[in-house]
């Protein structure tokens, strides 16, 4: 019995670390990428024109590694005290909410420049923008769900110096899924674009948002099936083992695919050569293809 006992209380900590180093290793990926494309932050969207997309994409940009700190801090166990488990119940649950709102709001965002392409056919625009808003309130009711139902299990774990999960519950599955499903279709659907309108596929920003796009929901896709597999073991050690790290990675590459996405629509607002004689540009106008040109995103 207390062999048993011995090996459970290992294997937990085992696991708590593992979580722990997983969540520290997302957020400098994080962080570090920021800090490498701080530059094109800069004259992509901060010399931008004022918009609500754009100030949707600076809140989102900040909030997620901000909220990611809190939870690194909390699992650092470096702490002079303990938390109570009412403080991890907030931090848990703010993180969880957190972490659909802003991966919906980002989604949107790459989707309002995927769904450009099918400006010629309003219907896969409208089904495109009803399959969001289906996925988005399922997604964030099941959490809510889910969360009612694990609140009281969220406690801190004093040997490991952290909170963690003492119960699991099925709905996690449903959280995981609902977006799944629609990232899936639209992955389909962007790649149906570039192959029945292939004329198109090979302009400059077309060319992009289909990369761009493709790239986004397959590795959306790839991730949320880490989680839900992780979710569907019902084990309580493994829900939490890479939430974190996936919510990183996923912001880093929506993020970077964002500023992809601004710098092929710039670019291609911009005049093209059409004769021998290049056209007269401004100097504003010069300085921005400089930097678009030589920009950090790439």
């Amino acid at each position: 019995m207390a062999g048993s006992l011995l090996d459970h209380l290992i294997s937990s900590l085992w696991y708590a670390n593992a979580t722990r180093y997983l969540n520290a290793a997302g957020l400098t990926a994080l962080l570090y990428d920021h800090a490498l494309t701080f530059p094109s932050e800069v004259s992509l969207i901060w010399c931008g024109p004022r918009s609500l997309q754009k100030y949707i994409f600076l809140l989102n940009r900040y909030m997620v590694p901000s909220i990611l700190l809190v939870v690194a801090i909390e699992m650092t166990g470096f702490g002079t005290r303990a938390l109570s488990n009412q403080s991890c119940q907030y931090i848990i649950t703010t993180a969880a909410l957190g972490s659909t709102i802003s991966l919906a709001t980002a989604n949107l965002l790459v989707l309002l420049r995927v769904a450009s392409l099918w400006e010629k056919d309003p219907v896969a625009t409208k089904l495109l923008g009803v399959g969001f808003v289906l996925s988005t309130l399922s997604t964030f009711s099941s959490m809510v769900v889910a969360l009612s139902r694990v609140y009281t299990s969220i406690q801190y774990f004093s040997v490991a110096s952290m909170c963690v999960l003492i119960q699991t519950t099925d709905v996690l599955i449903v959280a995981w899924s609902c977006p799944l499903v629609f990232e899936v279709v639209v992955l389909l659907s962007t790649f149906w674009n570039a192959v029945s309108k292939p004329r198109d596929a090979q302009l400059p920003l077309a060319r992009a948002l289909h990369r761009d796009g493709m790239l986004v929901f397959l590795s959306l896709a790839t991730l949320r099936v880490v989680n839900l597999a992780l979710a569907a073991t019902r084990r309580i050690d493994l829900v939490l083992l890479l939430v974190f790290f996936v919510w990183s990675m996923i912001t880093l590459i929506l993020n970077r695919s964002l500023l992809r996405m601004r710098k092929a629509e710039i670019m291609d607002a911009l005049p093209e050569t059409k004769s021998e004689q290049p056209p007269i540009e401004s100097k504003s106008a010069k300085r921005l293809r400089r930097t678009l040109q030589s920009g950090h995103v790439g």
